[in-house]
């Protein structure tokens, strides 16, 4: 899901050594910018809670001592990031590369050795463009460390497989209303998937986000209530433990509308209210002629899909009065369903307390 996590990034490799105990090969630097004109120190002190597997709580955090690495190797098994095969490097900040993969920046170490940093290495702050190996100390010590206090990571058990697709969504509807208040969103499963990013915003871009998640359901009742008359935009992503290279579905819209609002008529006359019911409250239907006397079913589905009521009904006049069997419903959303002979007409409804 990482931004940085793309074609020609590096960054993975980079987390992923940390991850794996590895430092950086500057630690003690950070944060602080190596100037030649300043004579190097010989040891530097740093933020203890950067550069270790465990964290420490204390407040302000504790700091370490890194000795400053000499060019020669004589202090490299306990200065620098303590290891023999990686050169040091005191650059702290994004920097490019020459075409052998070194610094542009010439360094000095504490005995006046002048030398430019390995930008080959992932653990450095080079450009990716330079980036290509861990070092053979480096890659020991992660392997090291994947097998004693990482051993939980290995594991026989098979992959949970690709992901083809990106989920059908469901409801609401491409550019249906729904309530501010309690609006559910919903999607079909992928084969694979285990966990999906939802996401919602006004605008189409999705620069800015108003909300996102990551959920193992198919289904999210929005709690926070929307701004009334506003249309918004929303999309999800499926993935799984193992496989996260996929796509965001097509993104759809919705208008949120005030749940106390009758909606007006649409072309086939149809609409239903109130919108916003008290548990035993009945509804009113409305249909045009065309829909007359002929056999239709009305049923109520929870924000699960679980159905709540069904009911068969001939309808004998453009206005039928429904009384739904809500005085021991839970408070929440449902979904109205009306299919008759000819087509489907559907409502969301907020159920409030009695």
């Amino acid at each position: 899901m990482h931004s940085c996590a793309g074609t020609g990034s590096h960054t993975w490799a980079h987390e992923v050594g940390h991850a794996l105990s590895l430092p950086h090969p500057f630690i003690g630097w950070e944060n602080t910018n190596y100037s030649s004109g300043n004579p190097t120190p010989l040891q530097l002190t740093y933020n203890y809670t950067y550069f270790h597997d465990t964290i420490d709580t204390q407040t302000p955090a504790p700091l370490d001592t890194a000795l400053v690495e000499y060019l020669d190797g004589s202090n490299c098994t306990v200065a620098a990031d303590l290891f023999c095969d990686t050169k040091p490097d005191y650059l702290s900040n994004i920097w490019l590369c020459d075409g052998q993969g070194n610094s542009t920046q010439k360094q000095y170490d504490p005995a006046g050795s002048e030398f430019y940093s390995d930008g080959t290495l992932f653990m450095s702050y080079s450009s990716d463009e330079c980036q290509s190996r861990f070092s053979d100390d480096q890659m020991i010590a992660m392997r090291a460390n994947l097998l004693s206090e990482k051993v939980a990571w290995l594991t026989d058990t098979p992959a949970e497989g690709d992901i083809a697709g990106t989920p059908a969504l469901l409801a609401p509807a491409d550019g249906e209303n729904v309530p501010e208040t309690g609006a559910v969103l919903s999607w079909s499963t992928v084969p694979n998937a285990t966990h999906y990013l939802l996401q919602y915003s006004r605008i189409t871009s999705f620069q800015v986000k108003e909300f996102e998640l990551v959920t193992t359901d198919t289904s999210y009742t929005i709690a926070a209530d929307l701004l009334a008359n506003k249309t918004y935009y929303w999309r999800v992503r499926p993935f799984n433990h193992w496989y996260a290279c996929t796509p965001f579905s097509p993104q759809q819209s919705f208008v949120a509308v005030p749940v106390t609002d009758v909606a007006q008529p649409d072309q086939d006359g149809w609409r239903c209210y109130p919108s916003l019911l008290t548990q035993g409250e009945a509804i009113t239907l409305e249909l045009q002629e065309n829909w007359l006397n002929k056999k239709s079913l009305c049923a109520v589905y929870d924000a699960t899909g679980r159905q709540m009521w069904q009911t068969d009904l001939i309808p004998s006049a453009s206005r039928l009065r429904l009384q739904l069997p809500s005085a021991t419903w839970p408070a929440g959303v449902y979904r109205l369903i009306f299919s008759g002979e000819n087509g489907v007409k559907t409502q969301t409804l907020l159920l409030t307390g009695g």
